[in-house]
């Protein structure tokens, strides 16, 4: 290792990233796998990391980075639930229609492994949560009256 003019630590030229610096590792993989090019498959994203940073068993990162990729999870063939084609609900009044997602942010100091994301289609106002599982498409019915109220509770 050598030590740049600006402080940061390189491995031949390439600026080196400490593993227990999730976070940032995590901003540079979200980069580096759904940017531009969509999400890239496993040797392609391990190329644009390996460029200009150095990562420690790089590969059982991505590894893991890349098995809970809920896009690649579908692409890769999960059980899909068909929905009627329709055009996208929109509403004008508050609270009548909600859009929701889920985020995952990896490892914490709790058990929290995803943000539920809701947003207001009339207002705009976005509000999020903590959650220890996300929900899959085909288990709407559970999201209202199921195991899952308890953690939307959490959200107020």
């Amino acid at each position: 290792m050598t030590r740049r003019n600006d402080g940061l630590l390189c491995s031949n030229e390439r600026i080196w990233i400490p593993t227990k610096e999730s976070r940032l590792l995590q901003r540079l993989l979200v980069i580096g796998h759904c940017g531009a090019q969509g999400h890239r498959v496993r040797e392609a994203l391990m190329n644009v990391i390996k460029r200009r940073f150095f990562v420690r068993h790089l590969s059982a990162v991505i590894k893991s980075f890349l098995a809970d990729c809920l896009v690649c999870q579908h692409g890769k063939g999960e059980k899909v639930v068909n929905r009627p084609w329709a055009e996208t609900f929109r509403c004008n009044k508050r609270n009548g229609a909600l859009h929701w997602d889920f985020l995952r942010i990896g490892e914490s100091y709790s058990n929290y492994k995803y943000l539920l994301v809701l947003k207001d289609d009339a207002t705009h106002f976005v509000s999020s949560c903590r959650v220890h599982h996300r929900l899959r498409r085909w288990q709407l019915e559970q999201f209202w009256t199921g195991t899952v109220a308890t953690e939307l509770r959490e959200c107020r």
